[in-house]
């Protein structure tokens, strides 16, 4: 330590010392993290969040009470039966789906 409490033998931060990571030959950054990667086909960042806006929206499928519009209640119980994890419901998943939509309703109507 010096007079002033500080460490002396302490280390560089590494580039310090005129090396850089990127020059080694073994420490290659994939081209896929840069910005624009050739399999993305994005080119700006407005395509890019347009893109992913449409890759969160839900198959028109999910749509099981028939409204054009892909709610709550329908996206969960979508989700449950969609077994084959596609984002889409095939005949066999869509008819149980409407089933047990139906079941439901017909238990509530009894109750009351």
């Amino acid at each position: 330590m010096d007079t002033l409490g500080f460490n002396v033998n302490q280390k560089m931060k590494l580039g310090d010392d005129g090396s850089n990571i990127l020059r080694e030959p073994n420490n290659q950054i994939p081209i896929w993290w840069g910005g624009n990667s050739p399999n993305s086909g994005k080119k700006t960042r407005t395509e890019l969040l347009e893109a992913r806006k449409k890759e969160r929206m839900p198959d028109i499928s999910f749509d099981l009470d028939g409204d054009g519009f892909v709610g709550g209640r329908d996206y969960v119980i979508s989700k449950l039966y969609d077994k084959d994890g596609d984002g889409k419901l095939n005949a066999d998943e869509r008819k149980a789906a409407d089933e047990a939509v139906r079941n439901v309703s017909k238990q509530s109507v009894t109750k009351k």
